[in-house]
């Protein structure tokens, strides 16, 4: 587990995110751990100033505060780790996009090409036809 100090400037942007993006509807925490996140994250008091306010000792505020980063924390990894597949379907479907007009662009130019020959065959068609009509 890592200290708290260690992520403190993270906080501010972890409860915002988690009140203000629609965190709650997804992510279950309960009042304490939310009263908690609120008091350190925007009130910015300590461990040490929430112990009487919610008398409880600053161990288990301190244990309560870090379960409750870690619940955020596991969401936003679920988050990135849905949207990385998200990310890599959407590229799939680009190659696939690409390769079909690759494929569609191919197969155009067989066909202006088999329209150029049926063209030209045609119009040979045609030429010896008024050949014949001019001879007779």
């Amino acid at each position: 587990m890592v200290d708290h100090h260690l992520i403190t400037d993270l906080v501010p942007t972890l409860v915002s995110l988690f009140f203000t993006e629609d965190f709650a509807e997804t992510v279950n925490l309960n009042e304490i751990q939310s009263a908690i996140l609120v008091a350190i994250g925007h009130q910015h008091k300590t461990v040490d100033e929430l112990a009487p306010e919610l008398n409880l000792p600053a161990n288990q505020i301190l244990a309560i505060f870090l379960k409750g980063i870690r619940t955020l924390i596991d969401y936003l990894d679920e988050s990135f780790f849905f949207l990385n597949g998200i990310e890599e379907d959407i590229e799939e479907s680009r190659k696939a996009v690409v390769k079909n007009v690759a494929t569609n662009d191919e197969n155009m130019e067989k066909l202006r090409s088999l329209d150029e020959k049926e063209g030209e065959e045609r119009v040979k068609m045609q030429q010896r036809k008024d050949k014949e009509d001019i001879n007779h």
